[in-house]
């Protein structure tokens, strides 16, 4: 429904040298190149996917056109510049009367419903849920519940542990519609006029003379998107697993990322352990100790006795080895994860020839094809006796305790 899809703001751009009459289209503005980018957000897949060029007097599909700011070009302070917002026509045509000077006409816009799921849903389509409406939130959750009741007998904890989000991995999904007014009342100014230069691009940003105040603001901003998304996503979530006899089970990060606050909301904090072989992102190909810990810390402020882990999710199957996967087990033990969940074990009707069903992209090739999959049963029983000590101990006075 309208109102309950993901939303992106982004900024294009047009340079004026004056004095002239413009006249023009902010749609032709629009349907140019994307300069810009989210606050702290790098395009993930592709922002612009999905939202399509604009054609004179046409709005692109759920795409209004937010702000139409006029800026001096080269200015060594922050200046808001004219706002011609007001100006601009039904059909996006623009009648202005520029000054002398060379000048950049910025043109915010909002799009809603430009990107589907990224997958593993049914059909593997569909629109992404606005996390930044707490009403369609709810009504999802709800649409969940109420359909699986039947099934345990009116509760799903009669059956069911927890319910898992995965990480969220929204990329220039960062708006709500009612963002502005949230901002002002939480921060005490206008976001508005700082837009087009917040949105810009991030080289551009930092060569402006008035960066730092931009950086200000970009604080400020990515304040105000973390707290709309634990109040109005996180929190929902929560609550929805406690009425429904579930314990809540969230990878609380990713974009955005959403610090430790979220983690402590949820009932069993989830980390990720990720094998990026060959690849620059980590020297030793294992990802990411640093989050790891950051959520077992979260889970011992909140005192949450498990700390899960989704573990060993990979890109090039078959490059892993066993003693890999112990040395990368080993790391999340260290950082307090006492939780594992393998990703994934490959489901491979018999009648397939070797080596079977693979699973794509996303995981370690668990299955009885695996060279090492005889002694694979070492690894699990060493680590599952580790994960049950740590669950079940406490660390007070540098010593550590065991319950039973």
């Amino acid at each position: 429904m309208s109102g309950e899809r993901s939303k992106g703001v982004r900024v294009s751009k047009k340079e004026v040298e004056g004095p002239v009459d413009f006249v023009g289209n902010v749609f032709d503005i629009t349907a140019s190149p994307v300069v810009g980018e989210l606050p702290l957000t790098r395009n993930y897949s592709g922002m612009a996917t999905g939202w399509e060029p604009a054609r004179r007097g046409e709005l692109p599909p759920r795409v209004k056109v937010l702000e139409v700011r006029l800026v001096s070009a080269g200015q060594e302070s922050f200046e808001a510049g004219l706002d011609l917002t007001a100006k601009v026509g039904p059909d996006g045509a623009l009648r202005v009367s520029i000054p002398g000077g060379r000048h950049v006409l910025y043109v915010v816009s909002v799009a809603e419903g430009f990107k589907d799921v990224l997958g593993f849903a049914p059909g593997k389509t569909g629109p992404r849920l606005d996390h930044f409406n707490e009403n369609a939130a709810k009504k999802y959750l709800d649409s969940i519940s109420t359909a699986l009741r039947p099934s345990f007998d009116g509760l799903l904890g009669n059956g069911l542990r927890s319910a898992f989000c995965d990480s969220l991995e929204l990329g220039g999904e960062d708006w709500a519609q009612d963002f502005p007014r949230e901002f002002e009342k939480r921060r005490g100014y206008s976001v508005t006029p700082f837009l087009p230069f917040l949105l810009d691009h991030f080289d551009v940003k930092q060569r402006l003379p008035f960066a730092e105040t931009l950086r200000r603001v970009n604080y400020d901003f990515v304040k105000t998107r973390d707290e709309l998304i634990r109040e109005r996503f996180i929190a929902p979530f929560a609550e929805w697993c406690r009425r429904n006899g579930l314990r809540s089970r969230m990878q609380a990060y990713g974009r955005p990322w959403l610090g430790m606050d979220a983690k402590r909301m949820i009932d069993i904090p989830e980390a990720e352990c990720w094998f990026f072989f060959g690849t620059p992102w980590t020297e030793d190909g294992v990802f990411n100790p640093v989050e790891n810990k950051i959520t077992s810390s979260a889970a011992y402020q909140a005192g949450r006795r498990i700390v899960s882990c989704e573990t060993t999710t990979n890109y090039r199957m078959y490059y892993e080895s066993l003693s890999d996967i112990k040395q990368a087990a080993d790391t999340l033990l260290l950082t307090g994860i006492n939780q594992m969940l393998l990703t994934t074990y490959i489901y491979s009707p018999p009648d397939v020839s070797f080596p079977g069903w693979g699973c794509g992209m996303w995981g370690s090739y668990y299955s009885e094809f695996n060279t090492w999959w005889p002694y694979l049963r070492h690894w699990t029983d060493y680590t599952a006796r580790l994960c049950w000590l740590f669950q079940k101990a406490e660390i007070t006075h540098g010593s550590m305790v065991t319950y039973p």
